[in-house]
């Protein structure tokens, strides 16, 4: 159930920050600084939530509580990765989201974007109902891409002119 998924990410986040406040405060420091979770757990979850028929505004909250909440504090061992982008942009290419998949890679990768003039910020990025994004004056920095986040990139692509030319009319959303 997609639902208890969902739960279990909080509960891990609540915990992995509880025990932090709790060592650094054992310690006499003035906030979390103990790293316990892997930004993967993040990336599975995202990954086993496109999977099953939760709607695409459950995985979005979870990227959005990923990126906005998480990633800004100390409970994470690493920097999140490319393994939780392609995760993401793998959940919007197989719910047809292209265009939104194509737009977060360029927010969350700082590269340059071909609908404007300047790069995009190099912010994290939430995905909007509509498809759009929004960047955030605080967040994770960027997230570098690897081989197989073009492979996504491409297949989406691939795909989305495959159906427009069948005259399904899927095409990038």
């Amino acid at each position: 159930d997609f639902v208890l998924l969902i739960k279990l990410v909080h509960a891990a986040v609540d915990y992995a920050t509880a025990f932090a406040t709790n060592i650094s405060s054992n310690n006499g420091d003035d906030g979390p600084s103990t790293a316990l979770l892997p930004p993967r757990i993040f990336g599975e979850a995202i990954s086993s939530l496109s999977k099953t028929k939760a709607s695409l505004s459950k995985i979005k909250s979870l990227w959005s509580y990923f990126v906005h909440d998480v990633s800004p504090t100390a409970v994470l061992t690493s920097p999140p990765s490319a393994y939780e982008l392609n995760a993401m942009l793998t959940a919007l290419g197989e719910r047809g989201k292209v265009l939104a998949a194509m737009k977060l890679y360029h927010q969350v990768t700082g590269a340059p974007s071909s609908a404007a003039a300047a790069p995009i910020s190099t912010t994290a990025a939430i995905v909007e109902k509509d498809g759009e994004t929004k960047g955030s004056g605080e967040g994770m920095g960027t997230i570098e891409g690897d081989a197989y986040t073009a492979c996504i990139l491409f297949g989406m692509l691939a795909d989305s002119v495959t159906s427009n030319r069948g005259g399904g009319g899927g095409g990038a959303t």
